[in-house]
């Protein structure tokens, strides 16, 4: 959480002398270079002052933003203070040997590729990402997230986002590892602790959600309307519930180890759990002895649509649509695979398909609009 207002943020991690120590630093480089200001001849006198008010503009857009911790920004920042304090006209400059003049160059220019272009195209593979994520294209937004954070290890956004992905495809091992990798670079940063916990409690790992609360608590405080000791109340009493619900139906799955209802209650209940893998199985066991049975073929599809497999999505659709009488809705998520692995000539005619069972259809249309505009 951060106060849009990078001197609030200075006055919080510093506290008051830090703030003052801080403005006192920039306000005296300010004014050396307003004093030196009426001894340059005119042509010093733009260079001088482009820096000084590069700086000013920076301190006025700060009011309102946190830029200066950003990877960019402070290095502009900071380099005009440097030409300020440096600067001495063009009359007393030195001249360097030629070594270090073919040198200096390529120096610089390899700095502002790291300090400037590495983050840029960092932030764009992001947004590629979050893009993504935006259309629950949690797989999909995988490889722009890692080449986000390949390019600038220190986009702590990308990593959060990363962590996101992975704990929505069901992989928590890979989530809770990209969070402490997170917790690395923003050690502070209370939400971690907060999406630890629910990967915990998908777990089944009260006890953990718990201490990772705790942790929330010390470091920034649990969201709005919050304690721990409610939380505790409130998780160990689910807890409870889960557990018990869970058992039961694997008791009455014991006594009819092929019932459609328990086995598809059973997957439901681990598909809302994350528990991806077992839910399939469950489905599956249900195919085993009903092939043809479309709310399992249904809740199957909807796992692999959720783990990313389109191709699996879509063989698990093309069975749906097979059976006589399914509907259009199987037709509408064979054209949602088919557009997920990125055919969409294929889901066209699918949705063609559904067009002539239900032409009325609002998600058909939808989806119709969506191709079009995608059309070359």
């Amino acid at each position: 959480m951060h106060a849009h207002c990078e001197y609030l943020e200075i006055l919080v991690d510093t506290g008051i002398l830090g703030l003052a120590a801080w403005g006192l630093l920039i306000g005296g480089i300010l004014w050396l270079g307003y004093k030196r200001f009426d001894e340059l001849p005119l042509r010093d006198r733009l260079y001088l002052g482009g820096a000084m008010l590069g700086v000013v503009a920076l301190l006025g857009q700060n009011l309102v933003c946190v830029n200066l911790r950003w990877a960019t920004t402070p290095f502009y920042f900071y380099q005009f203070l440097g030409l300020i304090v440096a600067y001495r006209g063009a009359a007393s400059s030195v001249r360097l040997a030629w070594p270090v003049r073919l040198a200096l160059p390529a120096v610089l220019l390899a700095g502002l590729w790291f300090l400037t272009l590495q983050p840029f195209r960092s932030e764009i593979a992001l947004k590629r990402g979050a893009d993504l994520q935006a259309r629950a294209a949690w797989s999909d937004s995988l490889p722009h997230l890692q080449t986000a954070i390949a390019l600038w290890p220190a986009n702590a956004r990308a990593r959060y986002y990363l962590a996101y992905s992975h704990f929505n495809l069901g992989d928590y091992a890979k989530a809770e590892e990209a969070y402490r990798d997170l917790q690395h670079y923003s050690p502070d940063y209370a939400q971690i602790h907060w999406n630890l916990a629910a990967i915990y409690l998908n777990r089944g790992d009260w006890d953990a959600a718990i201490a990772e609360y705790r942790e929330q608590q010390q470091i920034g405080g649990l969201p709005a309307g919050y304690d721990l000791d409610t939380l505790k109340q409130t998780l160990f009493v689910q807890a409870e519930q889960s557990i018990k619900y869970e058992a039961a139906l694997l008791q009455l799955l014991a006594l009819r180890p092929n019932d459609e209802i328990t086995l598809n209650m059973l997957g439901n209940h681990c598909f809302r759990a994350r528990r991806f893998d077992e839910a399939a199985s469950y489905y599956a066991g249900i195919l085993a002895h009903q092939p043809q049975s479309i709310p399992a073929l249904n809740n199957l599809a909807g796992v692999y649509f959720v783990r990313g497999d389109y191709s699996a999505a879509r063989d698990v659709c093309l069975r749906i649509v097979a059976i006589p009488d399914s509907g259009p809705v199987p037709w509408i998520n064979l054209s949602k695979a088919y557009y997920a692995a990125g055919n969409n000539d294929k889901a066209l005619e699918s949705l063609r398909q559904a067009e002539q069972l239900d032409p009325d259809n609002r998600e058909l249309h939808e989806l119709y609009a969506l191709l079009q505009d995608e059309k070359p």
